[in-house]
């Protein structure tokens, strides 16, 4: 599935080039003020408007009445969004006013790549009874937020500033959209915060959504970080996580073992995993190589597979280990040392003391 958005900022119909030729071209400090809303779209005016707000505490309400009438286009604006930034850091108490400038564009703003800094600044300012009105204009677009290259910015603020409660009603909205969040660039970070603020219940709801679809996420860059951040947040309740993840990819540890991003997954469940859970990968993929000679040597020679095969070795049964080692150095091109195989045979004479034939 796909989640597009499409920007439609508001057309600037009364600021053309033509109104800064009307500008004289030297101003006293009076003029400035009297045009700062119009200097604020310039890329040499904006700086100027900025450096007097900050400055001169005195000028600041005339600007602010001057500039309110606008507040809505220089939000959208590139030069125009960093003099309502200045403002809202100036003045956090004309953040609520300047939200009410913004009411009925939240969502475009947020997803535009100037406005989308306001809208975050003002997440960060405006009293938590406030978020609401930022909270509500999301509403039906928390989806499109989260893989947005601007919007899933707003969207990690708003999930860490509000209550958990309001989290919920966010996963009750995205949860048809999960997996294609979780192996977005954006959206699996928007997912991150989500886990980190929201209830127990939807915690748990959101695993087990996943882990549906785990064949996806595991091999997917994104999708991997997914699962790596919930095996390393959940060590308390590790082993019924790696339970279930063990339950799904069973029968395709093979596969999973030799692709760049779920090979980390299958070592974690290696290396955090019980004897039970770590038995699941070792006999998978030694009933794969009974029926497919080779195998097991053809992970070893593999970029990411031998990895895997030197942790097998380590946490298998004696018996189990000297049933691999023959299996891996009876391999003719294991003992030419070819691809990978060079760091097994390596940890094999190193670590096991068992030197090749």
């Amino acid at each position: 599935m796909s989640l597009t958005t499409e920007n439609t900022s508001p057309e600037i119909e009364h600021k053309t080039i033509k109104d800064f030729n009307n500008i004289p071209k030297y101003l006293d400090s009076d003029s400035i003020i009297e045009h700062s809303a119009l200097l604020s779209f310039h890329v040499l005016g904006s700086p100027v408007i900025q450096d007097i707000y900050e400055n001169n505490k005195q000028c600041r309400p005339k600007i602010f009445q001057i500039i309110s009438p606008h507040i809505l286009h220089l939000s959208f604006s590139d030069m125009g969004n960093y003099v309502i930034k200045k403002i809202i850091v100036c003045d956090p108490d004309k953040s609520i006013k300047i939200l009410n400038k913004l009411k009925n564009y939240i969502f475009q703003l947020a997803i535009d790549k100037h406005g989308t800094h306001i809208i975050q600044l003002l997440i960060e300012k405006v009293p938590e009874e406030n978020l609401t009105d930022i909270s509500k204009e999301f509403v039906g677009h928390y989806a499109e937020l989260a893989v947005n290259q601007n919007g899933n910015q707003a969207l990690q603020k708003l999930i860490t500033r509000q209550k958990k409660e309001e989290n919920d009603k966010i996963f009750l909205e995205i949860w048809k959209y999960l997996i294609t969040i979780s192996v977005d660039k954006y959206g699996c970070y928007v997912l991150k915060e989500l886990l980190n603020n929201c209830n127990a219940m939807t915690y748990n709801q959101i695993f087990t959504i996943i882990c549906q679809d785990i064949q996806t996420l595991i091999m997917n860059q994104y999708g991997n970080y997914i699962l790596s951040y919930f095996l390393e947040k959940e060590k308390r309740n590790i082993k019924q996580y790696l339970d279930i993840i063990c339950y799904f990819i069973k029968g395709n540890i093979f596969k999973l073992s030799m692709n760049k991003f779920s090979v980390m997954i299958i070592e974690k469940v290696l290396k955090m995993g019980n004897n039970s859970q770590r038995k699941i990968i070792i006999n998978d993929i030694l009933y794969l190589d009974h029926f497919r000679k080779g195998c097991l040597a053809a992970l070893a020679k593999n970029e990411y597979g031998n990895h895997v095969v030197q942790l097998l070795l380590r946490y298998s049964d004696e018996k189990t280990r000297a049933i691999m080692v023959k299996k891996i150095l009876s391999d003719p091109g294991v003992q030419k040392k070819e691809g990978n195989s060079i760091f097994v045979v390596a940890y094999i004479e190193k670590e096991l003391n068992i030197k090749e034939k």
